[in-house]
C-alpha cells in the first residue's frame, strides 16, 4: 500500500530526514543514498527542498504528531534506515532521533524490520 502525503507531511519529513543527516556535522553519501531512493520510491523529486523561513524543528514535530498510525510507523522505520545508513549513529543523531520519536509518538522499529516496513509503504 503506497502512502500518500499532503504537502504538509512531505515537508515535515524532509525537514526531519535532512536535520538527522546533519545532525552529525556530515553529510555521508550512505545517508543520501537512503533517501534517495526512499524519496524516488514515493515519487518525490529529490531537488533540494527549500522551507518556509519560519519553518523549524517544531513545526516539522508538530505535523508529524498529527499523522495517523501508517505515517508515523513509516517515518521511524524511515528515520532508523537514514541514522544507521552509516553503520555508525552520532550522539547527536541519537539525540534528535529520541526527541522526534517521543515528541511525534512514533512506535519503535526495530531494524531489521525497517526495510521491510518501507517496501510495504512504497510499492
Amino acid at each position: 500500500m503506497k502512502l500518500l502525503f499532503s504537502q504538509d507531511e512531505q515537508m515535515s519529513i524532509r525537514y526531519l530526514v535532512q536535520a538527522l543527516i546533519k545532525a552529525d556535522g556530515l553529510v555521508l553519501p550512505e545517508e543520501n543514498v537512503c533517501w534517495n531512493t526512499i524519496a524516488l520510491k514515493l515519487g518525490w523529486e529529490l531537488e533540494k527542498h527549500v522551507f518556509p523561513a519560519d519553518y523549524e524543528l517544531n513545526t516539522a514535530l508538530a505535523a508529524l504528531a498529527v499523522m495517523d498510525e501508517d505515517k508515523k510507523r513509516f517515518a521511524s522505520a524511515f528515520f532508523t534506515m537514514i541514522i544507521l545508513a552509516d553503520e555508525q549513529i552520532a550522539p547527536e543523531e541519537a539525540e534528535l532521533f529520541r526527541r522526534i520519536s517521543e515528541v511525534a509518538s512514533l512506535p519503535a522499529i526495530p531494524h531489521p524490520a525497517c526495510p521491510t516496513i518501507l517496501n510495504e509503504y512504497t510499492e
